[in-house]
């Protein structure tokens, strides 16, 4: 799925700790609810809300949305 934006949104904690939570797209929920009915591998491919710092922050919020996959 190609979007301008990424369904889940970055958010930063006071404490650096970094999250995903939705960005309320609605082609999100649909997609989310067929994966729970099909064996299908969804792959978004879009902007993030948030722009890394580093390298580390980078290889961080890749993390989360790999495991949103």
């Amino acid at each position: 799925m190609a979007s301008i934006r990424l369904p889940l949104k970055v958010k930063q904690n006071e404490h650096g700790k970094f999250t995903l939570i939705p960005s309320g797209s609605i082609l999100y929920s649909q997609m989310h609810s067929i994966r729970g009915k099909t064996p299908i591998k969804v792959i978004w491919v879009g902007l993030s809300n948030y722009a890394p710092k580093n390298k580390e922050e980078e290889k961080e919020i890749i993390q989360l949305y790999e495991k949103e996959s």
